[in-house]
């Protein structure tokens, strides 16, 4: 709704043209006239939920480019060695995955509002899960 109410305060200003310095300039004046109207930052606990997930999504999404690199490299014949190294790896970020996972349990389970905002195991998959 805040583009709509912008262009709305530009055209109470007679300011119809449209250029980047003009757009910055009614945003700026729109905000210092309603400040109330942009966006606050979400509380610590949301902001830290919300990194844990990103950080979970990006490990998952490492450990599904690995298992395709395995993959690869089985069906190319890798050495031993290799596959060892590859093994490690992936349970490494196994273990840091469920780690994420308890994490966010914890910090979700200590607010009621971020249990009903966010948390199902289902959304996790997804870095955007916190509505702003």
């Amino acid at each position: 709704m805040l583009p709509a109410q912008i262009k709305a305060f530009a055209l109470s200003m007679g300011k119809r043209a449209k250029t980047d310095q003009i757009d910055a300039e009614l945003i700026a004046r729109f905000m210092a006239f309603r400040p109330e109207a942009g966006r606050t930052l979400p509380d610590e606990k949301l902001q830290f939920l919300r990194a844990l997930t990103v950080r979970r999504a990006q490990m998952v999404e490492a450990r599904k480019r690995l298992s395709a690199q395995i993959s690869a490299r089985r069906k190319q014949g890798m050495s031993a060695e290799l596959e060892d190294m590859d093994s490690s790896l992936k349970a490494f970020l196994e273990s840091q995955i469920s780690e994420l996972e308890q994490r966010i349990e914890s910090v979700s389970g200590e607010a009621e509002e971020l249990s009903a905002t966010c948390c199902s195991r289902q959304d996790w998959q997804l870095p955007a899960i916190i509505q702003f």
